[in-house]
């Protein structure tokens, strides 16, 4: 009799244990499906607190704790579940997440490969060792890994943005509008897409696609960064919509005051006629200068004072850009705003022998000129005339 009450209490403390552990576990689902991960975790320890080992357990808990950011404690519950099976293919994944966010590429690698040693039809892994390695700055392996993911996957948009900024990062422009093209044709309102290829288009010099691209980009609704405002701008100008340029690139000079902008703004204002603003911004291009392009500044400053008369500035920004850059055609034009200016021909004639020294086989014309010129001016010098100021 005394066993058999034995037994029945037993039976009732057993039930009584598997009810609770049952409860337990319902709530810990409840608590997940709530985004209440703290209370989730409690829950699945009193549920399979006779069962530490339990893969189910394991990967639960981990989840709750990756989504409260205890990253190690989550690592520490899935590497468990790779103690008792190496292969699988949840808590690897989860790892590898967990590895990329510490950025442990070495070990973020090296879990993806076993992935794909389990599956190499599977382009979600080679996308994911792509991204570690761009982000450990193997743009070249990174680069072959995104080919792969869309040779499996050719849909892979994400894949797709990917490699369209590693190629244009390294620039390999022609690649970058390939691939952007590509995915354009799969979305083609993708916003990220359109802006590379924007960058990338301005980068091959094609200006009026990059003004069509753009107004395909604003008319979904984009604001444009800096940056794109700055490539929509000089397009602009390229494409002679002067005014249309100045516009943009202002814009982008009161946010920036970026010296290429302040030079093309220039230009832009000379071939609209408004001589003042353009030698007021080339004037603020030199001013910030810091590139090589400090000889380019100049000279079309030289050419704008020259528009309107003004040798002497004109000379002088002039022989700033020749010291700078040595271009022998600067020779040529010192040469003219001499002669234009001074009643005096002899230093103009200087210039003009040095730039026939140059033999300036790019500009045959203006070596012919100045030949002449040479020859009209002796010849003048010679029987005293002054008909040539």
């Amino acid at each position: 009799m005394k066993s058999l009450k034995f037994l029945l209490l037993f039976l009732s403390i057993f039930i009584g244990n598997l009810s609770t552990a049952q409860n337990a576990c319902d709530n810990a689902l409840k608590f997940i499906n709530n985004f209440q991960f703290s209370q989730a975790i409690s829950a699945l320890d009193e549920c399979y607190s006779t069962d530490s080992l339990n893969v189910t357990y394991l990967n639960q808990k981990g989840y709750c704790y990756l989504k409260t950011g205890q990253l190690q404690d989550a690592k520490k519950s899935f590497l468990k579940i790779l103690g008792v099976n190496s292969n699988n293919l949840q808590a690897l994944n989860q790892l590898g997440s967990i590895l990329e966010k510490e950025n442990n590429f070495k070990d973020g690698l090296y879990v993806y490969q076993h992935l794909i040693e389990i599956d190499s039809t599977n382009g979600y892994y080679y996308q994911r060792k792509a991204q570690i390695f761009e982000k450990n700055n193997q743009p070249y392996s990174a680069i072959a890994d995104y080919n792969k993911a869309l040779k499996l996957n050719p849909k892979d948009l994400e894949s797709i943005v990917s490699l369209t900024r590693l190629y244009f990062s390294l620039e390999l422009f022609q690649d970058a509008l390939e691939v952007a093209n590509k995915g354009l044709e799969l979305q083609a309102n993708n916003s990220k897409l359109l802006a590379y290829k924007m960058k990338v288009l301005y980068q091959l010099e094609d200006f009026n696609t990059v003004l069509t691209v753009s107004d395909r980009y604003f008319e979904l609704g984009n604001d444009t960064t800096l940056l794109l405002a700055k490539v929509i701008g000089i397009s602009q100008y390229h494409e002679k919509e002067f005014v249309e340029s100045i516009s943009t690139l202002e814009k982008v000079y009161n946010a920036q005051e970026p010296e290429i902008v302040a030079y093309f703004i220039g230009i832009a204002y000379r071939e609209i006629g408004n001589h003042s603003q353009s030698i007021s911004y080339l004037n603020k291009a030199i001013d910030k200068g810091v590139s090589n392009n400090i000889s380019t500044y100049y000279t079309n400053l030289a050419i704008t004072y020259e528009e309107q008369e003004m040798y002497p500035q004109a000379i002088k920004a002039y022989q700033t850009a020749y010291k700078s850059s040595k271009e022998n055609i600067l020779l040529y034009h010192l040469a003219r705003n001499y002669d234009l200016y001074y009643k005096d021909k002899k230093t103009a004639i200087e210039y003009y022998n040095l730039y026939l020294e140059t033999k300036d086989s790019e500009n045959v014309v203006y070596l012919n000129y100045s030949e002449h010129r040479i020859s009209e001016l002796k010849q003048a010098i010679h029987f005293g005339l002054d008909t040539l100021n």
